[in-house]
């Protein structure tokens, strides 16, 4: 598990996967916050794993009182 702390600006996730060696883990986790809205957050969620549409990636939305969320597949 690696927690992503990009200030805020964009990272490729295609780009890590590919430079990982793989030989090394078993599977590769990244979670970064994206932004904060009304209250709620907004995360950002890749397994560094190149699948034929490239690295599975999700935004995870939760509620402000963390009582719902909602889970967005980007690619």
């Amino acid at each position: 598990m690696v927690f992503l702390d990009a200030g805020g600006g964009r990272w490729f996730p295609n780009r890590a996967t590919r430079l990982l060696p793989m030989t090394d883990f078993n599977a590769v986790w990244v979670v970064g916050l994206q932004y904060v809205q009304d209250g709620s957050y907004v995360y950002g969620v890749s397994q560094l794993a190149m699948g034929p549409n490239g690295t599975p990636t999700w935004i995870i939305h939760i509620a402000q009182n963390f009582d719902a969320w909602d889970v967005r597949r980007l690619q």
